[in-house]
């Protein structure tokens, strides 16, 4: 189940020819209409290069509009049912609803505002990443061979070539690179109510595709390998336990990634457990992580993962 309109804008500029996309002139126009939120977010930072979509919510009321066929109106009840289903709800519906989230009337969180920022900051003056574009023959440990291009040591991903043939897409026939996972990939959170406040324990993560450092979730392992040891990675054995209030697996967006799936997961902590935090960690509450969210700060895997932890306070 995708958004309303989900294409690239080579696709709903029609560079390619082929049909208008169907309920674009909402998004496009929105004359007269209730726009819940408009937000520019980042994609995946270890797969993309300074990628951002569009997320775009709106309430149309009573404005009078054609059902075409493939699509659908659902509830909040019914999007939480195809939330723990596995692999139902796209990525991008989750993406889109998680700029939308309702913030509480009363937030207490333990961490002020300008630590939360100033924070995110130090961390960017005291890690750096460099990135050059360079040719395929100066990439060590990758290879191409017939059908696709792959590291060899399977630590990051694979691009294989697809020709595809549809009746459901703008135009009926193309030729697409698409990225495929070696392993399904894992994304928790730690959870914890303090001040009577729901609050999410982030990490700093400055990833390969970013231009700047952002917050993530509590754990998010690419390329999970449960045969490797991931006792040594901070906070996973929490997810080993039974305290889990989500545990879902959701596939990544179909249009760029090859049968990619990711588990997630969140952990309700006790009082009694106690945690020691290490500096790339930090404790938000509630409408900090939408604060977060409003100003891209945050990771697509940590704001899904936090939306789906609040499909209930849809705007």
């Amino acid at each position: 189940m995708s958004p309303t309109v989900q294409a690239t804008k080579s696709n709903y500029l029609r560079k390619h020819g082929g049909k208008k996309t169907n309920y674009l002139d909402f998004f496009i126009k929105k004359k007269n209409l209730n726009i819940v939120s408009n937000l520019k977010l980042s994609e995946q930072g270890f797969r993309y290069l300074d990628k951002s979509n569009k997320n775009i919510l709106i309430d149309i009321k009573n404005t009078k509009i054609k059902k075409i066929q493939n699509f659908i109106w659902v509830t909040k009840k019914n999007l939480n049912y195809l939330l723990n289903k596995k692999n139902l709800l796209n990525m991008d519906t989750i993406s889109v609803l998680s700029s939308s989230i309702k913030k509480n009337n009363i937030d207490n969180p333990i961490n002020k505002n300008l630590i939360i920022s100033n924070n995110l900051t130090k961390f960017k003056k005291r890690f750096t990443i460099k990135k050059k574009i360079i040719s395929f023959g100066d990439l060590y440990n990758w290879k191409i061979s017939k059908n696709k291009i792959s590291d060899i040591k399977s630590k990051f991903f694979s691009i294989i070539f697809l020709k595809i043939k549809t009746n459901s897409r703008e135009v009926s026939e193309w030729f697409q690179p698409i990225i495929s996972d070696h392993y399904i990939s894992f994304n928790g959170f730690l959870v914890r109510s303090i001040n009577e406040t729901m609050h999410y324990l982030l990490q700093y993560t400055l990833e390969p595709g970013f231009t700047f450092p952002k917050y993530t979730s509590t754990v998010s392992i690419k390329n999970y390998n449960s045969k490797n040891n991931n006792t040594k990675i901070n906070f996973f054995n929490f997810f080993k336990k039974n305290n889990k209030i989500i545990n879902f697996i959701k596939s990544d967006e179909g249009g760029r990634f090859y049968k990619n799936e990711t588990h997630n997961s969140i952990c309700v902590l006790n009082s009694k457990e106690n945690l020691s935090l290490k500096k790339n960690f930090i404790w938000a509450s509630h409408n900090q992580v939408i604060n977060l969210i409003n100003k891209n700060l945050l990771s697509i895997e940590a704001r899904n993962l936090f939306a789906s932890f609040n499909i209930d306070k849809i705007k």
